[in-house]
């Protein structure tokens, strides 16, 4: 009986985390998060429920081939920055070790796109999910990933995960997947707009 209860808590722990087709719950929709850089303070998935799909992109400051890949993150993010039905975020992991948010949104390194202005850098939204165990990002989804940063992760209008990647992406395959979100996005019926009955 003993070995029956220690296997169920063993797979419990194996297959826990959210999978594709899984819905995030309340608890993590309204949960907070601080942005390091943006123009917006603090994220909260659930304010998208019903009017947004996401991509999150799952990285740690200290990933070696951050330079490569974080243009790809600035390509999606400029195709998609007027459109509020998507929303793109990075989540970045261990701050400071050795790059900072700032290094990381700049992307100096790799002569980073800009906005319109020729001075800010083009970036999705950083996340700083902080210290806290009830708040890192990577963990709903730990046990899901075999191996390690980046990750992507794709969150349909419903809040239901619709992929996660384990590989590095071109900007064009992540818009694919968006674009297929989108196929799938129903806008709101907001009555009789035209009033024609």
């Amino acid at each position: 009986m003993n070995k029956l209860i220690y296997i169920s808590l063993l797979l419990s722990i194996i297959f826990s985390g959210y999978n594709v087709g899984d819905t995030i719950d309340e608890q993590h929709l309204n949960l907070e998060f601080d942005t390091c850089f943006g123009d917006i303070e603090t994220v909260k998935f659930g304010d998208y429920q019903n009017n947004s799909v996401i991509w999150l992109n799952l990285s740690a400051s200290w990933w070696q081939t951050w330079y490569d890949y974080f243009l790809e993150g600035d390509e999606v993010y400029l195709e998609w920055k007027n459109d509020s039905r998507v929303q793109t975020f990075i989540n970045l992991d261990e701050l400071g070790f050795p790059w900072s948010c700032g290094q990381w949104a700049d992307n100096t390194f790799s002569g980073g796109l800009l906005e319109d202005d020729g001075i800010t850098p083009a970036s999705p939204h950083i996340i700083d999910d902080g210290n806290d165990p009830e708040k890192i990002i990577w963990e709903w989804f730990e046990y899901n990933l075999a191996a390690a940063y980046p990750k992507n992760i794709f969150i349909d209008h419903e809040m239901k995960i619709h992929d996660i990647t384990e590989v590095d992406m071109q900007s064009e395959d992540i818009n694919i997947i968006i674009n297929q979100m989108l196929d799938e996005f129903e806008e709101p019926i907001l009555g009789d707009i035209n009033q024609d009955g």
